[in-house]
């Protein structure tokens, strides 16, 4: 009977002291940080079409298509690039109502939209462009969206704050408790960018139409770049 327990108790002193070793070799210290970066704007993305309903399809299309003619004839006349306007989204459908006493349904018309969307890179022509362009017959307008264009630069700054931030923290926490912070063992980064909320823009763009300087009033404000780094960082613990 001792000699079956011996070994299965054998066993489970080996196992338990297996975890103890290990944390002996390795300690580690698991923190996070964060940086931030502002800058103004120097970009706007917009997305603007004209929807049109009308008994008669061709007379939809008609519409729709003398509207974006005289849009890209603006946008030519603002001095904005040709490849900075995509014109390729194009939505015809039939509509319809139902008849109840008849059971089925009724064609009443056709509906046609359009969608057109800018690149603006010359933040001083924003409110020329949804001025005039509203005058002249549109009546769908998404954003502005605004950016940077050293956003890239700008989420590289970020991401080296919030390292040198993982590590002073590291620092403080292995300091505190009596060891020295030894190389970085692991790291997860990640960046954002959180641009102006387009619904500010959209909100100025009723108030600037009643204004005799309307496209001289829009503001854009900054935009954040954000980033988190995780990071683990080995601990040297003096004998």
């Amino acid at each position: 009977m001792l000699d079956r327990i011996f070994p299965i108790a054998l066993l489970t002193m080996t196992l338990l002291a297996t975890p103890a070793i290990a944390d002996e070799n390795m300690r580690q210290v698991a923190v996070s940080g964060s940086g931030e970066v502002t800058v103004v704007p120097d970009r706007a993305q917009l997305s603007m079409g004209v929807e049109m309903r009308a008994r008669e399809l061709q007379s939809a299309r008609d519409q729709v298509g003398k509207t974006i003619s005289e849009f890209l004839t603006l946008v030519k006349q603002l001095g904005i690039e040709k490849k900075s306007v995509n014109t390729s989204q194009l939505t015809v459908r039939p509509e319809y109502d139902w008849i109840a006493a008849a059971r089925k349904r009724q064609l009443t018309g056709y509906y046609v939209a359009r969608q057109v969307q800018v690149e603006l890179d010359d933040l001083e022509k924003l409110g020329m462009l949804l001025e005039r362009a509203t005058a002249i017959g549109i009546n769908q307008v998404s954003g502005p969206f605004f950016k940077s264009s050293r956003e890239d630069e700008l989420q590289r700054t970020a991401l080296r704050r919030a390292a040198e931030d993982a590590r002073l923290n590291a620092q403080v926490l292995a300091e505190t408790l009596g060891a020295k912070l030894g190389p970085v063992h692991n790291i997860q980064a990640g960046a954002m960018h959180l641009p102006r909320p387009p619904m500010m823009a959209r909100a100025m763009l009723g108030v600037a139409a009643e204004s005799a300087d309307a496209e001289q009033s829009y503001e854009p404000g900054e935009i954040r770049i954000q980033a988190q780094v995780n990071a683990v960082f080995d601990l040297l613990i003096a004998p």
